[in-house]
């Protein structure tokens, strides 16, 4: 959600197809590729990856968003695991 009052993650909502989406806020306006860049920086801090390891897959234009983490997809899975843990 671009034009947010501050930048956070709010959380995993359920979509209309039953699958599970991060929801994130930020502050910069979808403008330039302002929010997509604070997206990548507000998850690489979250998650401890470089921000270079992160990459916007799809959605450069839309809110719904696909993003890739690069390198070893094991270690990632366990960066992604513990974050969630952490979190509830």
């Amino acid at each position: 959600m671009p034009k947010a009052g501050r930048t956070r993650i709010e959380g995993i909502v359920v979509d209309a197809g039953g699958g599970a989406q991060l929801k994130v806020s930020v502050t910069a306006v979808p403008k330039k590729g302002k929010a997509n860049k604070a997206l990548l920086k507000l998850l690489s801090k979250e998650w401890g990856v470089g921000i270079r390891g992160l990459r916007l897959i799809t959605g450069a234009k839309d809110r719904n968003k696909t993003i890739g983490i690069d390198g070893d997809s094991t270690r990632n899975l366990t960066i992604l695991e513990t974050w969630l843990g952490e979190r509830n």
